[in-house]
């Protein structure tokens, strides 16, 4: 076999390794986690999920990439959880909806450093109508980060973000402005640092975002069909993102300005309820429908589609880049798990 001949067999293999490793497979099944369940990723083999049916919390954890799901315990936790966020295999945090249901109320958010043997509360909307959304680290200065709810008065009336500079050892509670006629979307919550974060809103496909720390808000409109903006993903330059509501799809929104201004962007062969991630220091995106996952390698611009297992209901995805390396996970409402 002549040289030419081994390089070009060479490089198929290689391609069609990079093509293998890059495809999704399953992780594993979760039950009784709920319609809405949440995953929150630390590394290739620690992630955790949390959800429930109404009333009851419901949070497992796996630690072998998910070959097996553990349950955490729920001691101190009240009613099904809509969101979490895990700092390591021990420390997390979850949150619910205020009331069974998700049909908000005194909205709280809990924290656990070992392993959910109890969760402790950190805070509560203290209103009729809160519910958290979500709670959400800086992949890049992770000691930042927010919890944010619904506004604990009521559509249009002032949102509920707390703020934490020490990694969520303590937390100082802010009120943006209200934005008339709005609460936020679960799972909406994008951070890149202390000064860049937001949130999708629920009914004029807008999102809602601060680029100096809170000092000021702005509610910018994707322009694409639907309401309310389940996805949301900015990178880390704070220039290019991506958002998408619970209908818009295929279409989805694009900006290069930080947010100022949105295009819209045709993603072919999905649809369903929207969830998008972005990877730190990378121009590269991750879209989900309700029975499919989409990547870009170009900020957006271009998708390509994946391979998954067999699977419905996608519901949230989230990813943690370790060295050069991508790994993620989704979950579906089914509490079927896949990865990457």
């Amino acid at each position: 076999m002549n040289r030419f001949v081994c390089c070009m067999l060479l490089a198929f293999l290689l391609a069609q390794h990079q093509t293998a490793v890059a495809q999704w497979v399953s992780a594993g099944t979760v039950t009784n986690v709920g319609t809405y369940p949440s995953i929150s990723v630390v590394d290739q083999n620690t992630a955790w999920i949390a959800g429930g049916p109404s009333n009851v919390p419901v949070i497992y954890r796996t630690t072998n990439g998910g070959t097996t799901w553990t349950p955490v315990g729920t001691t101190g936790l009240q009613l099904e959880m809509y969101c979490v966020w895990a700092t390591n295999a021990n420390a997390a945090f979850v949150g619910n909806g205020g009331a069974a249901g998700g049909a908000g109320g005194n909205a709280k958010f809990f924290r656990t450093l070992g392993g959910g043997t109890t969760w402790s509360l950190v805070d509560s909307t203290a209103g009729t109508l809160g519910f958290f959304n979500g709670i959400v680290f800086s992949k890049t200065r992770p000691e930042f980060g927010i919890a944010q709810s619904d506004p604990p008065a009521g559509s249009g009336q002032p949102y509920y973000v707390s703020k934490s500079l020490d990694g969520g050892m303590t937390w100082t509670r802010t009120n943006p402005p209200g934005v008339a006629g709005n609460a936020s979307a679960a799972n909406s919550v994008f951070v890149i640092d202390r000064d860049f974060y937001g949130f999708g809103l629920n009914a004029a496909s807008q999102i809602y975002m601060t680029t100096n720390g809170g000092t000021t808000w702005n509610a910018r409109a994707l322009g694409i069909a639907g309401t309310l903006v389940s996805a949301t993903a900015f990178s880390d330059n704070k220039l290019n993102g991506i958002a998408a509501t619970n209908t818009s799809l295929p279409n989805i929104a694009r900006t290069t300005n930080g947010g100022t201004t949105w295009s819209t962007v045709n993603v072919a062969g999905i649809s369903g309820y929207a969830n998008a991630k972005w990877i730190t220091g990378t121009n590269v995106c991750y879209l989900s429908g309700a029975a499919g996952i989409r990547k870009s390698t170009d900020g957006g611009l271009t998708w390509s589609a994946m391979t998954t297992p067999a699977i419905t209901g996608l519901q949230h995805m989230e990813f943690a880049r370790i060295g050069t390396g991508v790994f993620g996970y989704a979950v579906s409402s089914t509490g079927a798990v896949i990865k990457l």
